[in-house]
């Protein structure tokens, strides 16, 4: 009765032990991939012509966004923008920045030496 009981269990864990590898997987495989020679984040989708090959710097959902200001929070982190940024979208190269909204999913490159964002490139825009 008892080695039943055990065999139960173990069959249980079994199934647990692999529901958690398959979420494992599942989210492992929606997260972008990283180029990890050039610390850039790389779509997995083909970008516009515009847009550039080698990936963004980083890429999130804009929280905030104040242009005359020069910041952003995007993905809770915060950020300067830098006052000669190009704002760009998967149709039109060099748009107004006013286009970018809270809620827009976007990619963007930062000047590695002030650290602030010198083009904002939109991905998917609020509904």
């Amino acid at each position: 009765m008892q080695n039943m009981i055990n065999k139960k269990r173990l069959e249980k864990q079994k199934w647990l032990i692999l529901g958690c590898f398959g979420l494992i997987y599942i989210f492992l495989s929606s997260v972008p991939t990283y180029s990890l020679a050039e610390g850039k984040v790389i779509p997995e989708w083909i970008m516009p012509k515009h847009y550039p090959s080698d990936g963004f710097d980083w890429m999130g959902t804009i929280d905030i966004i104040d242009i005359s200001q020069g910041k952003a929070v995007i993905g809770d982190i915060g950020y300067q923008i830098a006052s000669y940024a190009e704002y760009h979208t998967p149709t039109k190269k060099d748009v107004p920045g006013s286009l970018f909204k809270p809620g827009d999913f976007v990619g963007f490159i930062m000047d590695p030496r002030t650290k602030q964002i010198v083009s904002f490139y939109l991905i998917d825009m609020k509904k």
